[in-house]
């Protein structure tokens, strides 16, 4: 059978390949692997997405149900595993939507450089968060510690409205409880 490739996943695979040969690959598998305990479903995992990640070194878009059935576990745990694993900046999924028919597809999975080898990898910028090393002085949004008068004005707008709906709700004749059985 021939595993087809759409439009959508080889372009974001090729976005998000962060390594140029497949030795590449495997020296930053390796460091991951060393640091997760032997044995678990995470490392189970991260292997076979490394063995899947051939075409565009270190991206892949295989089914979770698919790496359920190839390390032997449910759908659930895989689940579980896939999000420690992006918790622990190992893997990052990007989350596909088909282009003819719409909705989504299935996710590409993305390994990430090992973090003590960084600094040999450059990264692109734009999927990297911007943060600047000193802090504005003058920043043009406000934060949350700075409440603004729309903010303010829209807080009480909103206490108000539950205040009422409590009062309607608690205190309404038609919450009363009647003697009558329906």
């Amino acid at each position: 059978m021939k595993n087809i490739q759409s439009a959508a996943h080889v372009k974001i695979a090729k976005a998000y390949s962060f390594f140029s040969s497949m030795e590449e690959m495997d020296q930053h598998v390796t460091g991951h692997m060393e640091t997760l305990k032997s044995k678990t479903t995470a490392r189970r995992i991260l292997q076979f997405l490394a063995q899947h990640s051939l075409t565009y070194p270190g991206t892949s878009w295989v089914k979770v149900k698919k790496i359920a059935d190839a390390v032997g576990r449910s759908v659930r745990t895989v689940n579980y595993a896939l999000t420690f694993l992006e918790n622990k900046n190992i893997i990052q999924r990007v989350p596909v939507m088909r282009e003819k028919k719409g909705g989504n597809s299935s996710n590409i999975i993305a390994i990430l450089p090992f973090a003590d080898a960084l600094h040999d990898v450059n990264i692109p910028s734009d999927r990297t968060p911007n943060t600047p090393d000193t802090p504005d002085p003058n920043p043009t949004n406000p934060t949350i510690d700075e409440p603004t008068d729309t903010n303010l004005q829209t807080f009480t707008r909103l206490i108000q409205y539950k205040w009422k709906d409590n009062i309607v709700r608690h205190s309404s004749s038609y919450m009363k409880k009647s003697s009558k059985p329906y």
